[in-house]
């Protein structure tokens, strides 16, 4: 009695593993987060939002037709630029907290190293250093970039040299009102 219901099917099936890899979540403190991940997210979308809240205040000053920096008699849009300044940078602070824990976890490190990301030169580690390329007590391995992580994560660098660049000449357009 070969051809039996009950008995065990006689193909040979291979059952190939899929290889399962962490996914990202966004806000959590668990998990990790590759670099290129780490670029998009704590440099590039918040070098957008900030170049897009800029340019939004200087299209309001160029219809209105002032010079911002001529111009003294608009202190109710000073105060609009400098709340959307301070959101801005108390939500970027809070992204690059959970950002660089997730990033220390994916160098095997706890989150308390992510602290080092305040220090300028000792945070540029947690861009340069790769993550472990397997399984570690934080987790599975993170998720392969698309190609979009990839551009935007390069592109973070791009922002945020530019962040820098146009804070430098508006604190030169600033201090030149003082000499």
């Amino acid at each position: 009695m070969d051809d039996s219901v009950y008995q065990a099917p006689k193909a040979d099936i291979q059952v190939a593993e899929i290889g399962q890899k962490q996914h990202f979540k966004y806000f959590n403190f668990r998990g990790r987060m590759n670099r290129l991940k780490y670029l998009q997210l704590a440099y590039f979308l918040p070098s957008i939002i900030f170049f897009g809240y800029v340019f939004v205040i200087y299209l309001i000053l160029y219809l209105d037709y002032r010079d911002p920096f001529a111009d003294r008699t608009s202190y109710g849009l000073d105060v609009v630029l400098w709340i959307g300044m301070l959101v801005i940078l108390i939500s970027a602070v809070i992204n690059g907290v959970w950002l660089s824990i997730q990033r220390a976890h994916d160098m095997g490190h706890r989150g308390f190293v992510a602290l080092t990301s305040l220090i300028p030169l000792i945070g540029l580690a947690l861009i340069i250093m790769p993550g472990e390329q397997h399984k570690n007590a934080y987790g599975d391995e993170p998720v392969e970039n698309s190609a979009l992580v990839n551009i935007t994560g390069w592109l973070g660098i791009v922002g945020v040299g530019l962040y820098y660049l146009l804070l430098l000449v508006l604190g030169l357009l600033w201090l030149e009102r003082f000499i």
